[in-house]
């Protein structure tokens, strides 16, 4: 199957560092509390590990940080499946609009590491959410083992209701 993958400028948001900065304000909004990781490199590959803790948020375009060497270009993911059972989804490719979307998430050159991504997977097949491995009624999961999907439980906004009047689509005009 070929694939054609859109540059950055084609896609409304860079995945990679929508990705990245979700990731790491999750890390931090739960790393001084109840840490996730002991080092770095429990979670990002070597080349990134070091320092990537304090880069995001940063004043540095991302493009900086890629040619510096700081964050991949494109790859979230290592192209090699963590385990066999999950090759079909390294990277998926149904749905089939989304694809081009999810083959860039992946490469040789990638921010997590496959071990951290294993045990994320391997959580979500015991303690399955809404949405993955069968999308049901898209709710997190009930009692997720894994720390990261333990933040993600936590910081879960599909529920939030606003106790103020609140402005909508605000941050378009920043």
């Amino acid at each position: 199957m070929s694939i054609s993958v859109p540059t950055p400028a084609e896609t409304p948001l860079h995945p990679l560092v929508a990705a990245a900065r979700e990731l790491v304000a999750v890390l931090d909004s739960v790393t001084g509390i109840d840490p996730m990781y002991a080092a770095t490199t429990d979670i990002f590959e070597t080349q990134y590990a070091i320092g990537i803790d304090a880069l995001l948020p940063s004043a540095t375009a991302v493009g900086d940080l890629e040619s510096q060497g700081q964050l991949p270009t494109d790859a979230l993911f290592k192209d090699t499946p963590p385990n066999p059972m999950y090759a079909s989804i390294t990277p998926a490719t149904s749905p089939t609009d989304l694809a081009v979307i999810f083959v860039r998430g992946f490469g040789s050159n990638n921010l997590l590491n496959n071990a951290f991504r294993l045990a994320y997977l391997q959580d979500a097949t015991s303690n399955p959410d809404g949405g993955f491995p069968t999308l049901s009624d898209g709710l997190p999961p009930a009692s997720p083992a894994h720390p990261f999907r333990q933040a993600l439980k936590t910081n879960d906004q599909r529920v939030w209701t606003p106790t103020s009047p609140m402005l909508p689509w605000a941050w378009e005009w920043w």
